[in-house]
């Protein structure tokens, strides 16, 4: 029984990554993962609330340019991840 326990706890083990302002360094990433493990993420894309941004201070330059999503599945991608799936989404903005 003592190794039936061992084992669901084993396979149960959760390795989790939190980032802070979409920044991350995936050879960081790649270290603290042990093999066979999961990375979930959310991140900010470039053009978040870019329309408000725009309505508040103009024509400004896009703060984190590579924050989209097939710029971040390609470094993934080279660095040996899979992905198992990913998504993008653009709200829009509403005053009322």
């Amino acid at each position: 029984m003592t190794e039936e326990i061992f084992f669901l706890l084993k396979i149960t083990t959760l390795t989790l990554l939190l980032t802070e302002d979409g920044q991350y360094n995936i050879n960081e990433i790649k270290r603290t993962l042990k093999k066979r493990r999961s990375i979930s993420t959310q991140q900010v894309g470039a053009e978040n609330d870019r329309e408000l941004v725009e309505l508040l201070i103009g024509d400004v330059e896009i703060p984190f340019p590579e924050a989209y999503l097939s710029i971040a599945r390609q470094k993934f991608t080279d660095n040996g991840f899979d992905i198992v799936e990913a998504d993008e989404v653009y709200r829009p903005i509403e005053f009322l």
